[in-house]
């Protein structure tokens, strides 16, 4: 099955590619000593991954699962537990975001 991404989805992939390598490090000491990486963090709440599928008008990105999906694939290449973290906030509380103003 050929998939064919669009612009925007290329973009996103991009940009989590582009922090995964450069954080990669980050990502892995911060998961082994378990004290989480504020500038990683941080960074990653810059770009609006926290709230990913959140609509803009409650401070999401207000972007598409499918984007999304992109993103937590590029991440999980540098360090499944980061993406896990990122997966879990968007799948749990973002969800409840979405289901009581969607």
């Amino acid at each position: 099955m050929n998939i064919h991404l669009t612009d925007e989805q290329s973009e996103f992939k991009q940009m989590a590619r582009d922090l995964a390598t450069s954080g990669y490090t980050r990502m892995r000491w911060s998961l082994m000593n378990m004290n989480g990486s504020p500038e990683l963090i941080k960074e990653c709440a810059e770009l609006g991954y926290f709230g990913f599928t959140v609509p803009e008008q409650y401070g999401g990105l207000g972007q598409s699962t499918a984007n999304f999906v992109g993103v937590i694939e590029e991440i999980s290449a540098a360090c499944a537990g980061f993406a896990i973290m990122l997966s879990v906030h968007n799948s749990l509380a973002c969800e409840i975001i979405n289901q009581f103003v969607g």
